[in-house]
């Protein structure tokens, strides 16, 4: 891999505030960037005129390229789509408003080069509310890897990174591609797909800082009873999807992972069952299985709620 192409796959949407500090980012890492593919979801800002800007000034035209969505897509289908357009062998997946550390891109492909077996690798974050940066610019020599396998009691079924942080080589892309639900975010399937393979891994060492602020695209969550209910809809297809991966490919501990997943299935279903058919009989079944779909006890009760009119939105 040493002269694997490097792609760069960055979706926007009205983030003239932070974007310019995120492309010089990408400019100035110390392992350069082959290929950044821009996807702009509509923006009505000036995030457009000043990537365009930004490409003319640094004079990245051959290799920087922008397009523009006739209308909003919404940030999840923009990544999906951005995938298709991306040529290099290794995908990074990228946000418009984070700051890369300098090393973040030599680091991780000296994963990649080091360890052949690795197909998604993730890292950790440095969360970053705006104000004074954190002083951490480059990564350190003694970060430790750990592999992501998916448990029997559904341990690292949910995904434990931001997908701004992974790394996935492109012959894995094409492989998981088919078993991809447009409707559903661009990472969380490279992790869950991986877990079964055994080729995910997890880098013990921040790699971006992750500025968090009001506009956060993907973090624009508000827990209405409709968006639950679709929720529970998306996840029941992807555990679908899963088992149609396993069904196809050779996934080492095949009927421990096949009965893993079929068990957070199930679990999605007695959400369901509460949330749109307002089954008192799911609480019980769905409260010993809160674990495998819930990360803090609380969105049990705030599922309650929801599903009985007491609270209409979380």
């Amino acid at each position: 891999m040493g002269k694997a192409k490097i792609s760069v796959l960055m979706a926007t949407y009205n983030g003239e505030k932070y974007i310019e500090e995120q492309l010089n980012s990408l400019l100035v890492q110390s392992r350069e960037i082959d290929e950044l593919v821009i996807v702009d979801d509509y923006s009505t800002d000036a995030t457009v005129c000043i990537i365009r800007d930004f490409i003319d000034k640094h004079k990245k035209n051959d290799s920087w390229v922008i397009y523009e969505n006739e209308k909003n897509k919404g940030w999840k289908k923009n990544f999906h789509e951005g995938i298709s357009l991306i040529t290099g062998s290794v995908l990074f997946f990228c946000d418009q408003d984070d700051i890369w550390l300098t090393d973040k891109i030599e680091c991780q492909m000296k994963i990649l080069e080091q360890h052949p077996e690795i197909m998604v690798l993730a890292s950790e974050e440095t969360v970053w509310y705006g104000g004074n940066k954190p002083e951490v610019t480059k990564l350190s020599d003694h970060a430790t890897l750990e592999k992501i396998e998916l448990g029997c009691n559904a341990e690292n079924y949910m995904i434990q990174c931001s997908g701004c942080t992974m790394a996935i080589r492109r012959e894995y892309i094409n492989r998981v591609l088919p078993y991809y639900i447009d409707r559903c975010a661009h990472d969380d399937i490279f992790w869950k797909i991986g877990s079964l393979d055994g080729k995910c891994y997890f880098l013990h060492e921040s790699t971006i800082l992750h500025r968090i602020h009001g506009n956060n695209e993907s973090r624009k969550r508000g827990r209405t009873l409709k968006k639950s209910i679709q929720n529970c809809r998306n996840e029941i297809d992807t555990g679908n999807q899963m088992i149609n991966y396993m069904q196809t490919y050779s996934v080492p501990n095949y009927s421990v992972k096949k009965g893993t997943v079929e068990n957070v299935i199930n679990a999605y279903r007695y959400r369901l069952g509460l949330l749109e058919k307002k089954k008192v009989s799911s609480i019980l079944p769905l409260a010993t299985r809160y674990s495998m779909i819930f990360r803090r006890k609380r969105q049990l009760v705030g599922d309650i709620l929801l599903a009985f009119g007491l609270k209409e939105q979380l």
